[in-house]
């Protein structure tokens, strides 16, 4: 109940996605949500296993364009552990058109892939999540079925946000980094390893391509709009730091 009591608050819409379950705690929390007709809650197939990732997104994906259809402009496709400062993204999203086929968030290169980091959250247009529903999915061709056809990964991979990059690479998406004048916006990893040198994934150091020409305690941007890995005591404390917590600044 953490997102529900925490950032999503802020939303037009929210859908959430879960795996069938018996679980009667599971069953309350949702009819609880669903009071609100922002909220909406949607089972998908495949178990709540790393291995069905990708089953689970797609079908999460087709059942969620399904009951939403026309009414947004942008949708961010993040997980449980995901924290997003509403008001940022809403003014990164100003620039935007939701009716050009669009990805946008902290962008990542691996296996001959650009994709964006799934952890901080993907953000698509609604003519590009139309496109990957319609298109990828359920096209004549189903050109982003597993594996991905016609595609340079040499090998199946279970990563969703990997598959998604190269699902929009073939549909001709344009791809928005998180950038903002050069600082990163949406923080894939725990935010304090993007603050303190000496905690830096080695990993996003050595093959980052954002903010690549800074240090990378000075790459965090001060409009932040997503964080990674947050627990929910953590998400907690940022709804106090962020809306409640006030400065006294003295006058000059």
């Amino acid at each position: 109940g953490h997102l529900a009591a925490t950032w999503t608050g802020r939303c037009d819409k929210v859908v959430f996605t879960t795996p069938k379950s018996d679980n009667k705690e599971d069953d309350h929390f949702f009819d609880q949500i669903l009071a609100d007709d922002r909220y909406h809650v949607v089972v998908v197939n495949g178990s709540s296993s790393r291995k069905d990732l990708w089953l689970r997104l797609k079908d999460g994906f087709i059942k969620s364009w399904d009951l939403l259809k026309d009414t947004f402009d942008f949708v961010i496709k993040c997980d449980d552990d995901t924290y997003v400062i509403v008001e940022n993204l809403k003014e990164r999203l100003k620039s935007l058109d939701p009716s050009e086929k669009s990805i946008l968030g902290h962008v990542l290169y691996d296996q001959d892939t650009k994709f964006m980091s799934g952890g901080s959250g993907m953000v698509m247009s609604r003519a590009g999540f139309q496109a990957i529903v319609e298109e990828g999915f359920l096209g004549k061709d189903k050109p982003c079925d597993l594996p991905i056809k016609n595609y340079k990964q040499l090998k199946m991979q279970i990563d969703d946000d990997l598959q998604v990059g190269a699902c929009a690479t073939l549909l001709d998406f344009k791809f928005y980094t998180s950038e903002n004048n050069g600082q990163i916006t949406f923080f894939p990893f725990k935010l304090e390893s993007h603050l303190i040198s000496g905690m830096v994934v080695s990993w996003w150091r050595d093959n980052r391509i954002e903010c690549r020409n800074l240090e990378v305690s000075e790459c965090p941007s001060s409009y932040p709009i997503a964080f990674h890995y947050v627990t929910p005591v953590e998400m907690y404390r940022l709804e106090y730091l962020l809306y409640t917590a006030k400065l006294h600044i003295s006058p000059e």
